[in-house]
């Protein structure tokens, strides 16, 4: 397999250029096939994988699932696009083969009762050589994905509603009028830091730069150490407590904690039972949709 190229594609060029054809599903097909050979040849024999284009998509990358006795792959849209590398597109590739040998939409015994948790599908992708190339395109979808969406596609909602700054958008909202701020937020995390018996907490929490397409109350970015939050989470609207959960949750993970039980226990040492109580019943109840039904709100 060739190496990942170092230099990355100029997105931005102001000059328009003739338009570079579409990669196609017999292109696919082809990569599918010489991953297979290369790195999986011990690939065993569950449902015949075929593997489709599906439409353009921030944030599925790639999906496997069973279907009329075929396991199908789907990739997003933008890798049709041939700004995306090569090595870029086969580091999703090889991610749902992972999932094929573990079981997931292929037929095979399933290894793993969750598809990720645990950091197998990294252990499977090291096994087999594909670790650097997972992590680089990784590393390149942080720095060109959004930008690649937004130049075929269109600008976001937010840019369409005049704000280049997604911070300035969001706070300027009338639900984040009355919020928490980063600095009381960070208080919080060092005290469930001292509670885990750490000299400091292991990530910063930081505003997450959002767009429309951003369902979740937090991400977590484990390369540079940042709990990145939905600025619409900062409002007083939504419990402290769930604050303090996803904080407690994503300092259990970096403690090694992966089993679902194990970490709940550890949340409530951490941060109390009623806490964590109070947490999971706005989660589970009117937090539940509440972020789609905000997004929806104010993006319409």
């Amino acid at each position: 397999m060739k190496k990942p190229e170092q230099t990355p594609l100029n997105l931005f060029d102001e000059e328009e250029q003739s338009p570079a054809p579409l990669r196609d599903e017999t292109w696919l097909q082809a990569r599918l096939d010489a991953l297979c050979k290369e790195h999986f040849s011990d690939l065993p024999a569950g449902f015949p994988i075929r593997i489709v284009f599906g439409a353009p998509s921030l944030h599925v990358l790639g999906s496997i699932r069973p279907r009329n006795g075929e396991s199908l792959i789907r990739l997003s849209g933008l890798y049709r696009w041939i700004e995306v590398p090569e090595w870029v597109a086969d580091a999703t590739i090889v991610h749902e083969l992972a999932h094929y040998v573990h079981g997931i939409g292929s037929g095979l015994e399933r290894l793993y009762p969750h598809a990720h948790r645990g950091g197998v599908v990294d252990a499977e992708l090291e096994r087999r050589g594909l670790g650097e190339m997972s992590r680089k395109a990784k590393q390149w979808r942080s720095q060109h994905w959004m930008a690649l969406y937004e130049r075929f596609y269109g600008p976001s909602k937010i840019e369409e509603k005049g704000s280049s700054d997604p911070y300035n958008y969001w706070f300027s909202l009338p639900i984040c009028q009355n919020r928490r701020t980063l600095e009381e937020i960070n208080q919080i995390s060092v005290y469930i830091a001292q509670r885990a018996e750490l000299t400091r907490p292991p990530f910063k929490c930081t505003w997450l730069a959002a767009k429309e397409t951003h369902r979740h109350r937090c991400y977590y970015f484990s390369e540079v150490r940042e709990l990145r939050i939905h600025p619409l989470i900062s409002s007083l609207k939504v419990p402290v407590s769930v604050l303090w959960h996803d904080i407690a949750y994503w300092l259990c993970w970096e403690m090694g904690i992966r089993k679902t039980a194990d970490r709940y226990r550890k949340i409530q040492l951490l941060i109390g039972e009623r806490r964590t109580r109070a947490a999971l019943k706005w989660i589970g109840g009117p937090g539940r949709h509440w972020l789609e039904r905000t997004l929806k709100w104010y993006l319409a």
